[in-house]
């Protein structure tokens, strides 16, 4: 149903009851009251049910199909915004999935170094590495040693220019000694319509 014109009497019930139940099946197509008797309660509680709009005779035809063309088009508007949410979980869920299944290690920071995302890759990668790293740490002072040099000056060149940098690599140790030879690309991730950028880092271990 795309739209529902009503007079307020009917036969055996009012609009209103009809407004009412319409809403209780979950129809929520806008609704257009038309009344004889015009009375502010009944208008008032018209509107507070959803009625899109509530007319009194004699209508002018020109008014009723002004009343329908909006309805109509608020009608399509709300449509295409509800397909346009589902479409964006259904790509947001997506995006978790690959996600979740890489198997390099990818990080997602924010402007201020402050990490937003992890994958499992990275967070195993991390415990091996710098322990104590998680979604809400920030790098600034995570990331200082001269191991992590590159990672330090790739992630802040990214920030402040908001262009990628090319694979680097570099080697560090595990936190038992063992040496890891890593490969880093960091790209820009835009945070908002601003312009301001947070990092994406894709860190593949390379001595696996």
């Amino acid at each position: 149903v795309d739209l529902i014109v009503s007079d307020i009497v009917l036969e055996s019930s009012t609009g209103i009851d009809l407004l009412k139940q319409a809403r209780k099946l979950g129809i929520d197509c806008p609704f257009i009251i038309i009344t004889g008797f015009p009375e502010v309660e009944t208008a008032a509680e018209a509107v507070r049910l959803g009625a899109f709009d509530y007319l009194s005779k004699p209508v002018d035809k020109e008014t009723l199909l002004r009343s329908v063309r909006l309805a109509l088009r608020q009608r399509w508007l709300e449509t295409q915004k509800t397909m346009a949410e589902k479409e964006k979980e259904r790509y947001r869920i997506f995006l978790d999935k690959v996600f979740k299944s890489v198997t390099d290690a990818i990080m997602i920071v924010d402007a201020d170094m402050n990490i937003i995302k992890l994958n499992s890759a990275a967070q195993f990668l991390f415990t091996d590495l710098l322990p104590g790293i998680k979604e809400g740490t920030c790098l600034k002072d995570s990331i200082t040693s001269d191991e992590f040099t590159h990672l330090h000056t790739d992630l802040l060149r990214v920030l402040k220019t908001g262009r990628e940098v090319s694979e680097h690599r570099f080697e560090c140790k595990t936190i038992d000694d063992r040496p890891k030879i890593l490969s880093i690309c960091t790209s820009p991730f835009p945070e908002n319509q601003e312009n301001t950028f947070g990092a994406v880092v894709v860190i593949r271990d390379m001595s696996i």
